[in-house]
């Protein structure tokens, strides 16, 4: 196990750029276009209406202003304590979805080529005369897509949500809210970066199918293993539709795709509901088997 940090740090230095570059480069762009949006909204004039929850009764409130992100604190000041405490954190976990979607494809891509790149360029042959398992070469890269870049974007997403509260503190210079009552305490931060770690875990699990799927293609197949990951499962699901009226699979394997919300569902209620499922125990059973047949595939693989 003293192998794992090593093989991390390696998987890490062949993809620097796809691992930190991009993410940097993403967050960077996203604050600096909030940056932007404060100084316009700063200089800005106009007669705004604030809302965060259709079902709240601020949007009686209009307020004519020459500074937007002083007014939006001034509204935040004005809700009751159960108001500001929503918007707030509705405000926190929307800031983190661009980073995610970038996440999710950043994942998909990396076990596509991660038991694929190392036959087609021949470093297969390396590898395996180093002493490491099979097993532990196929269990470090699943560790550094599920466990380690998204630590990565969670750390970055908590900067993004860092600084918009500091923008939002420095609009409150000038009025008499106070920026930690409204601003800070009820955006709960702390409780906001729990529930992104609780989704990303919960997420390694309930998409187990989808990895180890990938995995196993990337270490079987002879070239585009893109097409594979798709075409198999899709095709499948078409033979399944058409044989029999109620199809199992394609459903199945479609919802361990993503974490989602399906018919509106708070996602976090999702979460509870699915935890102790037969519809996480099953498909942690069948992304554990796709894994093991990785790991076996691992060890008959050659340079392609």
């Amino acid at each position: 196990m003293n192998q794992i940090p090593y093989l991390i740090q390696r998987e890490f230095w062949e993809n620097r750029t796809t691992f930190l570059t991009l993410p940097l480069v993403a967050t960077g762009f996203f604050l600096l276009v909030m940056l932007l949006v404060y100084l316009a909204a700063s200089n800005g004039s106009a007669v705004i209406d604030i809302s965060l929850d259709e079902d709240t009764s601020w949007t009686e409130h209009h307020i004519d202003s020459d500074d937007l992100v002083a007014a939006a604190v001034m509204q935040l000041g004005a809700a009751s304590p159960a108001e500001r405490e929503d918007g707030l954190q509705k405000a926190m976990h929307a800031m983190g979805v661009p980073l995610a979607l970038i996440l999710w494809f950043v994942v998909i891509f990396y076990l596509i080529s991660s038991l694929y790149a190392d036959r087609k360029d021949r470093s297969i042959l390396f590898w395996k005369s180093m002493p490491v398992s099979d097993a532990m070469t196929v269990l470090s890269k699943l560790a550094v897509a599920l466990l380690c870049v998204p630590a990565v974007y969670i750390g970055l997403m908590a900067v993004m949500q860092l600084f918009a509260l500091i923008l939002l503190t420095f609009g409150s210079f000038g009025t008499e809210v106070s920026a930690w009552s409204a601003i800070w305490a009820p955006s709960a931060l702390p409780g906001v970066w729990m529930n992104f770690v609780g989704i990303a875990l919960f997420q390694l699990f309930w998409c187990l199918p989808l990895y180890g799927w990938i995995m196993l293609v990337s270490s079987h197949v002879q070239s585009v293993p893109l097409a594979w990951v798709i075409g198999v499962p899709f095709g499948i699901s078409i033979v399944e539709r058409i044989v029999i009226d109620e199809p199992v699979f394609g459903p199945w394997f479609g919802q361990h795709l993503v974490v989602s919300n399906p018919d509106d569902v708070f996602i976090f209620d999702f979460m509870s509901e699915k935890l102790f499922s037969i519809d996480m125990f099953s498909g942690v059973v069948v992304g554990a088997a796709f894994i093991g047949l990785a790991v076996w595939r691992r060890s008959k693989a050659d340079e392609l």
